[in-house]
Order: C-alpha cells, then structure tokens, then sequence
C-alpha cells in the first residue's frame, strides 16, 4: 500500500494516475469536502485503463493525529501536498502546511514504519549557479540569498526531509521547475493559461525550467521503484523565455499572443495596483512583488543526473503545452 497526499492537487493526480495505471495498491489523503472528480478526469484524460482503485481517506498533514489511520499499512509515501503563494502575507500559513505538514507527515511515517518517503519539493529550494552555469542539485541554498516565504518554507521541508534520512527513513526528494499539465484552470499554473485565454496583453524578459506535471510523476515513481536513496533530482524538460511560453499557449488557444514588453518599471507599478485592488476587494491576484521580480529573473536548469541515473525521458514544453489546452477543451475545473 502507498499513499499519496496533495492528490487533488497538479502533481498529486497525476502521480495517482500513474499508479492506479500500474495496478498498484493506493491510498489518497484529502481534506473532507474535496473535489476528487479531476483525478477521475486526469486518468480518462490519458486513457488509462484503470488497474487498481483509489482509497481515499480524510485527514490533514495539519493534524498529526488524523494521519494515523491513512498511514496503516503503507510502505511509500508520496508527499505532494503543499501550499503555493507568492503572497509575503501568507508566511505564516506557508510554514503551516509546507514545513509542520512535512514534519507531521515524517514523524508519523517513523513511527508506523514507511518504508521509503518521496517527497515533491521545488527548484525554488536550489542555490543560483556560478557564472551563469546551469543550476544543478550541488547549487545549495545560501543564506545570504533572497529567498520568498514560499522558497523558503519548501527549504526548510527539505531540511526536515534529510533529518528524515538521519532517523532511518529512506528518501528520495524531487525538485521541479515549473510545472505545468492538465489539471484545475484555477489553481498553480492553470491560472496562467486561463489568463492567457482570457486576454494577456503583457510578457517580461524572464527565463526559466518547464517539466510536464505527468513527468514529474513518473519521474518519482520511478525513483520510489528503484533502489535509490537518500538522493534529490532536479526535474526539468527545458528552458525557455516566458514570451515563447505565453506564445505558444495563445497558438494553441487560438488567441491573441501578449505583444508588449512589460519592464521593471511597469511590473513596480502594476504589483502595486494588484495590491490596491486586493486590499479593497480581498481578491487575491498572481502578480505580486515577488511574482513581478520573478517574471524578470533569468535561470536555467539541467536534470542531467536524473537522466543518468535512470534514463529519464522527458516530454518537450511545447508537448506539454498541447496537453495543457486539450484538457481545458474537453474538461471544465
């Protein structure tokens, strides 16, 4: 038996897809109420012809004592579940469900005796590279860096993983750069499409790692079948600037492309209107103060040990992209 946590989430359904696919004996951890009707759309999405079913379990990574349960008899834990703002107000709560749901999670998995822990973190935890270099997993986090509160609490989940390793556990730790999927139009990187639909006049000069949602779940999986341990993996298709990006989602759309070069000066201006209009109306948007500074920044990464590890293929942006859009046609989240 394994669980998964965060199964409703981007990454989470399509690692249930991949193991439902495989026939493998899985267990679901939701919070009461939750939509679980987009992994049933993800797995007829892909055509998977269903070789296992679906346990789901109520609980919360919040709550130590509600993990108990949804942990009897599970060997692996996939660990998706997190929280993801760019919002510096909501430190607090980033800390709450990415670094204690972690901490909970591990503990618990010690004590009922998991076997191997594989835990969904993020390129934002990755140090910048030396001389324009790409960044690899040996580009560690430094502390005189500037660090958003999300980057931040995902970090520290890293740290509480690798203690995991000291204690005995087995880990495996992934580390995606943006992802992007089939999945909810309202929620991490669906919002950007949506936004590309409905009218996106505005690109910036940013660059930056795009992996496919259902690689990073064949990726983990993968690793949680092999016999590495105690290792993390960069996970990236390819780099690109935002402009092809919001391009080639406006070409498969069949809309208007964003045309005008957003600069510093207008991002400045722009977050703070966002901010204005937040204050007054409690709607939250995805241009912030750190959003605008990352639209700006340019990285590359490279998943080189990944593929010499085990031969990763990864599917291209523009493949993604596609599956992206199609999803959107023929589904409503």
């Amino acid at each position: 038996m394994v669980l998964v946590t965060g199964g409703t989430g981007l990454v989470g359904s399509h690692l249930l897809a991949g193991l439902v696919r495989r026939g493998v004996e899985v267990r679901a951890l939701k919070r009461p109420g939750s939509d679980i009707g987009l992994v049933d759309d993800i797995i007829a999405f892909y055509g998977i012809e269903k070789r296992s079913e679906i346990q789901w379990i109520d609980g919360d990574i919040e709550d130590y004592y509600s993990l108990k349960d949804a942990l009897k008899g599970v060997d692996k834990i996939y660990h998706a579940a997190a929280m993801v703002s760019m919002n510096a107000r909501m430190q607090r709560k980033l800390r709450e469900v990415n670094e204690t749901g972690t901490i909970n999670l591990i503990n618990a998995s010690i004590e009922q005796g998991v076997k191997k822990f594989g835990y969904v973190s993020s390129i934002a935890t990755l140090g910048n590279s030396i001389n324009g270099y790409l960044v690899d997993e040996s580009c560690f986090w430094q502390a005189d860096e500037k660090h958003n509160e999300y980057a931040e609490s995902k970090f520290r989940a890293e740290m509480e993983v690798k203690r995991a390793t000291m204690e005995g556990l087995k880990t495996v730790v992934v580390n995606p750069s943006f992802i992007i999927g089939p999945g909810s139009t309202a929620r991490s990187s669906g919002q950007i499409f949506q936004k590309v639909k409905t009218g996106l006049a505005f690109y910036t000069s940013g660059v930056t790692g795009y992996v496919h949602a259902g690689d990073v779940a064949e990726a983990l999986i993968t690793l949680m079948d092999s016999d590495i341990e105690n290792e993390r993996f960069i996970l990236n298709s390819e780099n690109r600037d935002l402009k092809s990006f919001f391009d080639n989602i406006a070409k498969d759309l069949n809309v208007k492309a964003p045309k005008f070069k957003a600069g510093k000066l207008l991002l400045d201006i722009a977050w703070r209107m966002e901010y204005v209009k937040f204050k007054l109306t409690g709607m939250e948007s995805l241009l912030t103060k750190t959003s605008a500074q990352i639209a700006q920044s340019k990285y590359s990464y490279t998943s080189k040990k990944l593929v010499d590890a085990i031969g990763f293929k990864f599917k291209t942006l523009d493949e993604a992209i596609t599956d992206t859009v199609a999803f959107m046609k023929s589904y409503n989240h």
